[in-house]
């Protein structure tokens, strides 16, 4: 049923004529007037009789449908009213999931201060690796994403968030723990602790590699972990060296090498599928997260 026909049919009865109905809603006579039989003919008989002397009566049926009507338009009405609370509103939970960089270090401090200005927002967070975070995106587990390395799909937008440099750590009484950078070359017959190869952190190095003409070759890979927080961990307990967020490396208090000649500096990224950037909340929070990123850094 139309809600523009019932809006019509409760002005007529209002306004005790077609014609009185028409000059109300700005609409011509005829135009009235076959709205009126649509609703009859859709509900199947007359809703209302024209007397001889032109004044409206409703029959029977019509005297039900005209309660139908208001019920339904108040209904409607409710409902809009409710959506467009909800579309407004800054309260709810807020599902997030991040790769383990901005999940373990940059995101703990954003969501502290989103939730100080917005104490009604319920945010949870889910740490995984940047491949995994895609997925929840896609399969809609959660709303927004924080990825290391710009893996991208049709769905998603992509937005560069947070600068974070990687660099190699070294256990405090490694050989290159008193030198501020070595040549990539060095690396060769050293033990490395790498992450899975799923991961934002592994992929970055290698793609940064390659695209300053050098061939990741990772030639005595003792360890491959799944997670920053174990490299680092096992970094610091002299079991090898590894490539890790210097973010983790400052938390872990692990001496930071550099490779000569190299920028190993690298994008931490935002993403979410903008057809679901609906609510208040969410436009909130996604430009909430990108002024507290610039913030930061003035």
């Amino acid at each position: 049923m139309n809600f523009r026909h019932l809006q019509t049919y409760l002005e007529v009865i209002r306004q005790g004529s077609f014609s009185g109905a028409a000059r109300t809603l700005g609409l011509s006579q005829p135009a009235v007037s076959q709205q009126i039989k649509g609703v009859e003919k859709e509900v199947g008989t007359a809703l209302l009789v024209r007397s001889a002397q032109g004044v409206l009566s409703l029959t029977a049926a019509g005297e039900a449908f005209q309660r139908y009507a208001e019920s339904t338009l108040t209904a409607h009405e409710v409902m809009r009213q409710q959506i467009a609370r909800f579309q407004d509103a800054i309260e709810g939970p807020l599902n997030l999931a991040a790769s383990t960089i901005p999940g373990d270090y940059v995101l703990p401090r954003l969501l502290m201060a989103f939730q100080k200005r917005y104490p009604d927002v319920d945010a949870q967070l889910t740490v995984a690796d940047t491949r995994d975070v895609v997925r929840k995106l896609l399969e809609r587990e959660c709303a927004v994403g924080f990825i290391g390395a710009p893996l991208e799909s049709p769905r998603l937008t992509l937005e560069p968030w947070v600068k974070d440099e990687i660099v190699l750590a070294v256990y405090p009484h490694h050989p290159f723990a008193t030198q501020s950078t070595i040549a990539l070359e060095e690396l060769d017959d050293q033990a490395l602790i790498l992450r899975e190869k799923g991961s934002g952190t592994r992929q970055s190095v290698e793609r940064l590699l390659r695209e300053q003409g050098k061939s990741p070759s990772w030639r005595n890979v003792v360890l491959t972990l799944g997670s920053t927080q174990g490299v680092a961990r096992a970094v610091r307990d002299g079991l090898g060296i590894g490539f890790v967020s210097a973010h983790a490396a400052t938390s872990e208090k692990l001496p930071i090498v550099r490779i000569r000649g190299l920028d190993l500096t690298r994008e931490l990224y935002m993403t979410y599928e903008p057809g679901r950037v609906t609510s208040g909340l969410l436009r909130t929070f996604l430009a909430f997260a990108l002024a507290w990123v610039t913030d930061r850094h003035t």
